[in-house]
C-alpha cells in the first residue's frame, strides 16, 4: 500500500501492535519463531515430536519393502516396487476421509458449544488414526514374519497410510486454528518430522534383524498406540490452557 499510494504514513496493525522494524529485524523474528514456538509451547512441541515419529515409521515400512519383498516373497525388484502403491491408496482414501469428518465433527462440536469453534475439535479425528496405525503395523509386520500372502502386507501398509494422512491432516488443522503464527508452527514441526524421517530408517534395519518383523512391528505399534492415546487427550484437556497463556502467539 505504501509502495502504491507513496504514503508513507500507513502502518498495518502489525506494526501497531508490534512496533515497526527494520527487515533485518524483520527477517530475524520471523527464521527464529518456529524454533521458540517449538521449544516454549507444550502442544507445537508434542505435535511436533508425534509427527516426527509417525513420519519416521512411515519411510521405515518404506526401506522394508525392498527386502521383505524380494528375499521372503522372491519378487523382482520391479514388482516389489509396486507395493509402493498400497500406502499411496491408503493416503488417498484417507484424505477424502478426513476431508469429510473433519468438518462434520468440527460442526457438531461446535454446536454443542453454543457455536463456538475450538481448535481442540480436530482432535476427536486422532483418535481413529492412533487405531489405525498400530492395526497396520500388527497386520503389516505379523504377516510378513508368517509369509502369509502379500496382499495382506498391502492391506496393512494401506490401513497404515490411511491413519497416517488423518493423523496429519487433524494435527496441521489444529495447528492452523491455535496458533496466531500458524506457518511457523506448521514449519517447526515439518523440520522434527523430517529429520525423522531421515534417521528412522538408519536404525530399523538392525531392529528388524533382531526382533523379526512380528515384534519389530508390534514394538512400533505399541509406541504408536500408546502416544496417539495420550497426544490427543493431552490436547483436549490441556490445549485451552496452553493457548490462554499466549504462548502461541509468540
Amino acid at each position: 500500500m505504501r509502495h502504491e499510494t507513496g504514503n508513507e504514513k500507513l502502518i498495518s496493525i502489525y506494526d501497531v501492535k508490534h512496533g515497526e522494524k527494520t527487515a533485518r529485524e524483520v527477517f530475524f523474528i520471523n527464521m527464529s519463531r518456529a524454533i521458540v514456538l517449538f521449544f516454549t509451547d507444550p502442544s507445537c512441541m508434542m505435535i511436533g515430536i508425534y509427527m516426527a515419529i509417525v513420519y519416521g515409521y512411515l519411510y521405515l515400512l518404506f526401506v522394508t519393502f525392498g527386502y521383505i519383498f524380494t528375499l521372503n516373497y522372491g519378487q523382482s525388484t520391479e514388482i516389489a516396487g509396486l507395493h509402493y502403491i498400497a500406502p499411496g491408496i491408503g493416503q488417498l482414501l484417507g484424505a477424502a476421509f478426513a476431508s469429510i469428518a473433519m468438518d462434520k465433527i468440527f460442526i457438531t462440536l461446535k454446536k454443542r458449544h453454543n457455536g463456538e469453534g475450538r481448535p481442540e475439535f480436530r482432535v476427536p479425528l486422532m483418535f481413529i488414526a492412533s487405531i489405525l496405525m498400530p492395526a497396520g503395523l500388527f497386520i503389516y509386520g505379523w504377516c510378513g514374519e508368517y509369509h502369509t500372502h502379500w496382499i495382506a502386507l498391502d492391506i496393512g501398509v494401506m490401513i497404515f497410510g490411511f491413519g497416517t494422512i488423518v493423523c496429519f491432516l487433524a494435527l496441521n488443522t489444529y495447528l492452523l486454528d491455535a496458533f496466531t503464527y500458524a506457518a511457523s508452527a506448521v514449519a517447526a514441526t515439518t523440520v522434527i518430522r523430517s529429520i525423522a524421517g531421515a534417521l528412522f530408517p538408519l536404525f530399523g534395519q538392525a531392529m528388524f534383524d533382531k526382533l523379526g518383523l512380528g515384534w519389530g512391528n508390534s514394538l512400533l505399534a505399541f509406541i504408536a498406540l500408546v502416544l496417539g492415546t495420550v497426544y490427543p487427550i493431552f490436547l483436549w484437556y490441556y490445549g485451552p490452557a496452553i493457548r490462554a497463556s499466549g504462548k502461541s502467539e509468540r
